[in-house]
């Protein structure tokens, strides 16, 4: 009995003393943080509390209550909890450990979290402040989403801070595609994110991209492919941002690569007239605005064997409205040496050859006429061998557009001029913009309202006036046409003549033969021309001092001549009791001919005389089958009267002349630009009757032409402009 007794009473003993020390613990536990039920608004808080006596302890915490252990015998009084989650419940307590392990009881205390702050977003890539980053680059970020819920984002993006916009909204996912970026720039971004009325922004991020560009993809030409050697099409595919310059070096060779091709502005280009048959390498090499330089991969590509080609290009075939001067182009595909182009061009339904042209693929023409059709086309020649000939073409000139001539001036007499002699020539200037050949009305009378038309289309800008009256005030005026329908109407002038007529000297001015003239023949007559003359001396003979052989009242003489001799003579006019002696002059005659010198020699004298008919003067000489003319006026003489003078002469050595070919040469017009063939002289007439030429002269004909060919009798005959 007593044996129990003590057995009970070692157990309340201990019993006694155990729940003295679980008291003393559980008063020893001092909660600090959070207080009571507070209500925390962070994803983060530092529970805190404080133990006597002890500094060891076991921690829970969770949602549920009691609370699940999360960390055995912490030694220290505060414990940070992160992640926690809005409008939660969360329970927690500290239970100290004694140094003999026994835990004792603690109070479970309760806290709860209200709305929570969105996580700003975070890991950036590129990462913060990374360089050498690749142009065409993807962004991407890391966002811890709270509570599953739904996210949005904007994206932010600029190339510096306050430059940055928005370039992206309503983001799903955390990365973007950015387009392609400079080379050798730096960037700036951030991202905000969105969920409900919340957001978060995170750290303003940068990168700067590489200075090395990336190098251009070829995509053609074929390599598996022979290509036509006449045209090969280049394409590459680069890789640079839109607002970037970029210009394209296009290397080829075949042993070695060399540029062809520079600052091309497109990813393809065209290069023509390659070998054929030739195998090539070539790279693309880009050039970026900073100063980088990226170059494809070098490729190669084999040209195909083709014979030579040469077609027209310009004007195509049936095109109309060709503007005057047109420059003929055509292509050839081979790069043979040596190769010559044979040009033909006409209005006849073969074209005839025109002119040869060495090293170009084009030809100016100034020369062609306005609404005409022309058809042409081009062959090739190496060594005179033809190689290749193009199709005929044919195209159809513009039609001419008429400017009507300037208004007549520099009248001579001056306008209002007095003391005017009563033998005068009028004269003026007037110039057409066309070059038209102009035709001119002269209105002539004693007052404006008198004036009367006294000629007509004349070509000349002069006119000879004579018995006008002493001490008269005339009137004059021109109106100039230019034959296309265009005309102007020159000002009124006027002039006074003279108060008293004294009796005028005479004059004397010779024609023909020229001083010092070769070949004349028996039969020629010796021609000039007087003023205020009542009858002529004549001075002839073999001496330079010729003797007086008798008077004439007409202004011309035949002598009697011998071969090979050279003679003078001298003409004196005489009248108003007065003379005027002219000049000695000369000639010789010839000893022989044959029929060639002496249609030539007759052909000389007409064209001298039809100078003579139509007042003009000029020197002339017949040397080696040539015709020489200098000093000569041919304002005066149309085609018409320059060959109608020659009608009789050439009657007579018809057989002889023709057929006839005329050719103008010339630097403007090319050594055989043909003027027409006449296979008679009724030909030649009848072609020359033509209104469009019967009036043009021979200065317009042969304006900055250096001289007139014509060939008969196996003789060609130059009339030479020196």
């Amino acid at each position: 009995m007593r044996r129990i007794l003590l057995f009970f009473l070692f157990w309340v003993i201990i019993f006694s003393l155990s729940g003295c020390l679980i008291m003393d613990f559980f008063k020893g536990v001092e909660y600090i943080n959070p207080k009571g039920q507070s209500v925390v608004k962070s994803k983060q808080i530092d529970l805190k509390w404080k133990v006597e006596g002890n500094s060891r302890v076991n921690i829970y915490f969770g949602t549920s209550n009691p609370p699940k252990l999360v960390e055995e015998k912490y030694d220290k009084n505060v414990y940070t909890v992160t992640g926690l989650e809005s409008n939660k419940k969360y329970y927690w307590k500290v239970e100290p450990i004694s140094d003999t392990g026994i835990t004792a009881i603690s109070e479970i205390k309760m806290f709860s979290t209200g709305e929570m702050p969105l996580n700003p977003p975070y890991a950036p890539n590129p990462g913060n402040g990374l360089k050498n980053v690749q142009i065409d680059r993807n962004l991407s970020w890391k966002y811890e989403v709270p509570n599953n819920g739904i996210v949005k984002y904007d994206l932010f993006f600029g190339e510096s801070v306050s430059a940055m916009v928005n370039v992206a909204s309503n983001l799903s996912q955390t990365s973007y595609d950015i387009p392609l970026l400079k080379s050798y720039q730096e960037y700036f971004w951030k991202v905000v994110a969105y969920q409900d009325d919340r957001k978060s922004e995170s750290e303003i991020w940068s990168f700067k991209t590489t200075s090395e560009p990336l190098k251009p993809t070829i995509v053609k030409p074929d390599a598996s492919e022979k290509l036509n050697p006449e045209s090969v099409y280049f394409e590459w595919s680069s890789v640079h941002s839109p607002q970037e310059a970029v210009m394209y070096d296009l290397y080829l060779g075949e042993e070695s690569l060399e540029l062809v091709a520079e600052n091309i502005n497109s990813e393809n280009y065209r290069l023509y007239n390659l070998k054929s048959d030739s195998e090539y390498d070539f790279k693309i090499c880009a050039k970026f605005g900073n100063g980088g330089i990226s170059c494809s991969d070098v490729k190669s590509f084999c040209t195909a064997e083709i014979p030579p080609v040469v077609c027209c290009i310009f004007p195509e075939n049936f095109r109309e409205n060709v503007d005057i001067p047109l420059t003929l182009e055509w292509d050839y595909n081979s790069n043979m040496k040596g190769v010559r182009f044979k040009v033909f061009i006409s209005e006849s339904q073969y074209p005839e050859y025109f002119s040869y042209v060495d090293g170009y693929n084009s030809l100016k023409i100034d020369s062609l006429k306005h609404d005409t059709i022309y058809r042409w086309y081009i062959a090739a020649e190496i060594d005179g061998i033809k190689i290749a000939e193009s199709s005929i073409y044919s195209f159809k000139t513009k039609s001419k557009e008429n400017t009507p001539p300037l208004n007549p001036s520099n009248p001579i007499p001056l306008n209002g001029s007095s003391e005017v002699d009563l033998q005068l020539t009028l004269r003026w200037n007037c110039s057409d913009p066309d070059g038209d050949i102009l035709r001119y009305d002269v209105y002539f009378g004693g007052s404006v309202d008198s004036l009367k038309k006294i000629i007509t289309d004349t070509f000349y800008d002069s006119l000879s006036l004579d018995e006008l009256e002493n001490d008269t005030e005339y009137f004059w005026k021109i109106v100039v046409k230019d034959g296309n329908g265009g005309q102007n109407e020159g000002p009124v002038w006027k002039f006074k003549t003279v108060d008293t007529v004294e009796p005028a000297d005479p004059e004397i001015t010779y024609e023909y033969p020229l001083n010092n003239a070769t070949g004349m023949q028996n039969g020629m007559k010796l021609l000039w021309n007087g003023r205020n003359f009542e009858y002529f001396k004549i001075f002839f003979g073999t001496s330079n001092n010729p003797s007086y052989i008798g008077n004439t009242a007409s202004a011309q003489y035949i002598p009697n001549l011998e071969e090979g001799q050279t003679y003078f003579w001298r003409i004196v006019a005489v009248g108003n009791g007065k003379e005027k002696s002219g000049p000695v002059w000369s000639f010789s005659t010839s000893a022989s001919e044959d029929d060639n010198d002496r249609a030539a020699r007759e052909i000389l004298h007409a064209v001298e005389l039809c100078s003579y008919v139509n007042s003009t003067s000029f020197d002339a000489s017949l040397n080696n089958g040539a015709i020489y003319f200098a000093k000569i006026d041919l304002s005066g003489i149309t085609i018409k009267s320059f060959f109608n003078s020659m009608e009789n002469v050439m009657r007579k050595n018809e057989k002889t002349i023709f057929p006839l070919r005329i050719r103008v040469a010339g630097e403007s017009l090319g050594e055989n630009f043909l003027i027409g063939d006449f296979s008679s002289i009724d030909d030649l007439k009848s072609k020359l009757s033509d209104p469009k030429i019967s009036g043009i002269t021979l200065k317009d004909l042969i304006n900055n032409v250096s001289k007139i060919k014509f060939r008969y009798g196996g003789i060609t005959y130059t009339f030479a402009i020196i």
